[in-house]
């Protein structure tokens, strides 16, 4: 008998897939099934071939037709599951796992892609659950091991999900991301040294690993190694230039080390796609103050108020800012917005309490002063301008009793004062 043609390019079609020659299988397949339409195993071995080459929604129409003509076939259901969830369809995905665990409990791809599948949707304990069973039926899955350790991670179980993440180094020592998710977890728990540890293990695997240098700039920043954070942070940018987030980062570390121009540059970057993130506005407006830039920062800063009108830092900054534009009234309302929020910032009362003594309100210059020296009895500035402001008001002996007190604490402007206004 004369061979069949169909079967035929059947074989060929599996010889090409043994190959890994992907397209020709598929081609070969395509050919069986046109001419034999009901060629199931064709349909079948075409999907896996599309599969292998990513072409998951073609591969779902044919594991579907394989399924539609054997309801039992669970390698079709375990398959279109996993294209499934390639694309994204979890709901169809779950459904497709479900049915191959309800033939085959113990089947672990199922278990796991079913894991994989309510941890994209944050199930967390569902999918926790599903990796706690394949890794009972096979202790050495790595996979499972470090996506158990992302979920409880994600639940705010770092001690669990660390632990995870070492059994998994302990598998697989050369698996460059479980240790960039370590050093997450370690950052988590404040373990900044081992964090920055894990990220460098991480780094040393894949130099190009932005993952792992922004999380080591962080850990550094957090440590205040901020040399190291600023380094970090660069080589994170030079690797991927559209982390915005990280100008913000490596803006503080420069911030903190005084390179203000610097920062200010970062921050322009950040603002540029964060126009409306209120740290970045108040660190704007800090440094332009120190740059005695004060018309800018008083406009970043009125902008940071008006966005978040609760913070008591933009207040302080800008009614700071105010005061050196001699916009006395303005920074005066400013500051008492200040300590409305919060009646014991004494920066603020301090602060109100030398505007109100420059524009001639000593007895209210006296009420701020009077509140920064109840709260804090050694506040020899306080003191003394509490002192000038009686003097000035006429009440010679209240004054000279501020300045006698100051004196006792060692402050060398109390004694001209005395000398000036004490003599009696």
């Amino acid at each position: 008998m004369a061979a069949d043609p169909a079967d035929e390019y059947f074989t060929a079609g599996f010889d090409h897939f043994q190959k890994r020659q992907f397209n020709q299988a598929i081609e070969a397949y395509s050919k069986a099934i046109e001419l034999r339409p009901a060629f199931i195993q064709a349909y079948y071995n075409r999907a896996m071939a599309e599969l292998n080459l990513q072409l998951y929604t073609t591969a779902i129409s044919d594991f579907t037709i394989v399924i539609g003509n054997d309801p039992d076939h669970l390698k079709a259901f375990l398959y279109r599951g996993f294209a499934h969830l390639k694309v994204d369809m979890h709901s169809e995905s779950l459904l497709d796992f479900e049915r191959v665990l309800k033939s085959d409990p113990n089947q672990i791809d199922a278990l796991f892609n079913r894991g994989v599948v309510n941890m994209k949707q944050k199930k967390w304990l569902p999918a926790i659950d599903d990796f706690d069973q394949v890794i009972k039926l096979k202790p050495v899955h790595k996979a499972a091991y470090f996506n158990r350790g992302f979920c409880h991670s994600a639940r705010g179980d770092h001690d669990s999900a660390l632990m995870d993440y070492n059994t998994q180094i302990s598998m697989n020592p050369a698996n460059r991301d479980v240790y960039t998710n370590k050093g997450n977890t370690e950052v988590r728990l404040t373990l900044y040294e081992q964090a920055i540890k894990s990220y460098h293990k991480a780094i040393q695997i894949q130099p190009t690993d932005a993952d792992a240098y922004q999380g080591r700039g962080l850990a550094y920043l957090t440590v205040r190694q901020y040399s190291d954070a600023i380094e970090d942070f660069s080589m994170t940018l030079r690797i991927d230039d559209q982390r915005t987030a990280v100008n913000m980062n490596r803006a503080q570390a420069f911030k903190e080390t005084q390179q203000w121009g610097a920062a200010l540059q970062d921050l322009e970057v950040y603002l540029l796609h964060q126009p409306n993130d209120h740290e970045a506005l108040i660190m704007k407006g800090e440094i332009l103050n120190r740059l005695e830039m004060y018309p800018e920062a008083a406009s970043i800063l009125s902008n940071a108020v008006r966005l978040q009108a609760s913070d008591v830092r933009a207040f302080q900054l800008l009614g700071y800012a105010y005061s050196k534009l001699g916009r006395v009234n303005q920074a005066i309302d400013v500051f008492a917005k200040a300590i409305g929020l919060d009646p014991n910032d004494l920066n603020s009362l301090f602060n109100r309490g030398n505007l109100y003594f420059q524009a001639g309100k000593f007895s209210m210059a006296i009420q701020d002063f009077d509140a920064c020296i109840e709260a804090q009895p050694t506040y020899v500035e306080a003191l003394l301008m509490r002192a000038k402001s009686h003097i000035n008001e006429g009440s010679e002996a209240k004054g000279c009793q501020d300045i006698r007190r100051a004196r006792t604490l060692g402050i060398a402007e109390a004694r001209n004062l005395q000398l000036k206004y004490c003599r009696r």
